[in-house]
């Protein structure tokens, strides 16, 4: 089974740069948290990586929802822990200095192989599979053991650890001197226990028992070289196996155990959302409607979970005929934090992976493409309007009739007469293009614009931001709260000055 993976059922590239879009949907601060989980493995490029077809996410859906199962997820786990030990002990055999101490743990670390490999052909006859990846591995790894180098690894291995733990000497220090010898061997330990069993009570023999180690410092080291020159068969046997057995672990294992860390990593970082009723859902493809149900940017979830906050959660929907967005509504309304949230879900959609909703229906876009508003650089001596129509142009240029686009309160460095005419020209633009959009603005008059929907970030009776993003028609007041928050007259700001205004009277 040539270029198994679990991830990819068709040969996918590996994409090794952080997709331009992650900065401004969040995505960087999520993806650095889901690997963070599994420090040893290198998972970011799968997380970079998105699918292109329906087959590759279902492919995906099928595994994640196998491993969902507690049983058939520790059981793997386990697995993987075991093969972590593996590398463990053949990274300290390649670092030791001593001959046996590289030796002894690199044939530790094959009995440690061939061990995880039978544990999971085991286990896995009382699982229930119902992915294809899942039941094509196992099916791979129980064809391993029948083959004959394994077999041989495994019995040589075996035998090989048995007869260096049966070697038994006498030791005899005498000044500075050491004395190895195989004469008159006697064992001591059930001396030891019949001479002090009325001291500690009954003694169970797995206590007394010695343990085998792989560490080993230089006078043990000195003591080795004496044992092997009376023990020479099976130390140059020992010399052999570890000469000829380097490549023993099989690559497609090993990438399995790699790969699937993607799952696992995922799953761990899910699981305090779930914990805090935050909904995660398989997402449905459809060319027909968007429609998402109770979603939320998981990246300020997290932050509100930590401070014992609640998330409020938001709908999203448009019809066939629908390609632009628009969100309109007061300043700090919640428009921003929808916008990443539709985007994280389009990219986790397409990693084949849950989505932060109780319900999703997406489109299998080709491609994000964002742009939201940012500082002013010195050092590229350009101003920010330049700044946003050089990225908008680099956008339009590569967007295809498939992509997404979310625009971010664009061109609000410039007057409001120039942000409307350039804002109209780009939508003329994108509507040729035939992509969607999903772009927050100031500007209500970009709602009259053909195959758009409206949305619109509410606030109560009080004037309070509900953070709910609803679809309605924009009620003229996104540009004037702008206006008032710019020159410091929201309510609020009255109030604390009427406050300050009535202490300083006093």
């Amino acid at each position: 089974m040539e270029n198994f993976s679990i991830l990819f059922k068709n040969p996918t590239k590996l994409n090794e740069n952080q997709p331009e879009y992650f900065y401004d949907l969040n995505l960087d601060k999520i993806i650095e948290q889901i690997v963070a989980i599994k420090p040893k493995y290198n998972l970011k490029s799968y997380f970079f990586t998105t699918l292109n077809n329906l087959e590759d996410i279902e492919y995906r859906h099928k595994v994640l929802m196998d491993l969902e199962n507690a049983k058939n997820f520790n059981i793997f786990d386990k697995f993987c822990s075991q093969f972590e030990t593996v590398n463990d002990l053949l990274a300290k055999s390649q670092k030791s200095f001593y001959k046996y101490e590289k030796q002894f743990c690199f044939l530790n670390a094959v009995n440690n192989y061939c061990n995880a490999i039978f544990y999971l052909q085991k286990e896995s006859l009382e699982l229930d599979f119902k992915s294809q990846g899942l039941k094509a591995f196992i099916n791979y790894l129980s064809n391993y053991t029948k083959k004959p180098d394994f077999i041989n690894l495994s019995d040589a291995a075996t035998e090989l650890e048995e007869k260096l733990l049966s070697i038994k000497f006498d030791i005899l220090i005498k000044d500075a001197a050491i004395t190895i010898s195989n004469d008159n061997v006697n064992d001591f330990e059930q001396d030891v226990i019949d001479t002090f069993l009325h001291l500690v009570g009954n003694v169970d023999k797995e206590y007394t028992s010695f343990k085998q180690s792989t560490d080993i410092n230089h006078i043990e080291y000195q003591i080795l070289e004496k044992v092997e020159k009376l023990n020479p068969d099976i130390f140059m046997r020992l010399d052999g196996f570890f000469n000829q057995m380097q490549d023993f672990i099989d690559k497609t294992i090993e990438t399995f155990v790699d790969q699937i860390q993607f799952y696992f990593a995922f799953l761990g970082y899910i699981k305090r959302f779930e914990k805090n009723n935050i909904k995660f859902s398989y997402p449905e493809f459809s060319k027909e409607i968007i429609y998402i149900e109770n979603a939320c940017d998981i990246d300020l979830a997290d932050e509100f979970i930590k401070n014992n906050k609640i998330c409020v959660a938001n709908d999203f929907n448009m019809q066939k005929d629908e390609k632009i967005a628009i969100i309109t509504g007061p300043n700090q309304g919640g428009k921003t934090t929808f916008v990443r949230c539709i985007g994280q879900i389009t990219h986790l959609s397409k990693l084949g992976l849950k989505v932060p909703a109780t319900k999703a229906q997406i489109f299998l876009f080709d491609n994000v493409w964002s742009c939201f508003e940012r500082q002013e650089q010195v050092q590229s001596l350009r101003s920010r309007l330049e700044n946003d129509l050089i990225r908008i142009k680099k956008i339009l240029d590569n967007t295809t009739s498939n992509s997404i686009l979310i625009l971010n309160e664009v061109f609000s460095s410039t007057t409001y007469d120039d942000a409307l005419f350039l804002s109209k020209q780009v939508l003329k633009i994108i509507l040729e293009k035939g992509c969607l959009c999903i772009w927050v603005t100031f500007m209500d008059e970009l709602c009259k614009t053909e195959k758009t929907a409206s949305f619109v970030a509410a606030i109560d009776q009080s004037q309070n931001r509900t953070f709910k993003i609803v679809r309605k028609p924009p009620d003229g007041l996104a540009y004037a709260m702008s206006i008032v928050s710019k020159y410091h007259l929201t309510k609020k700001d009255i109030d604390q000055r009427i406050k300050n205004a009535s202490l300083f009277d006093v």
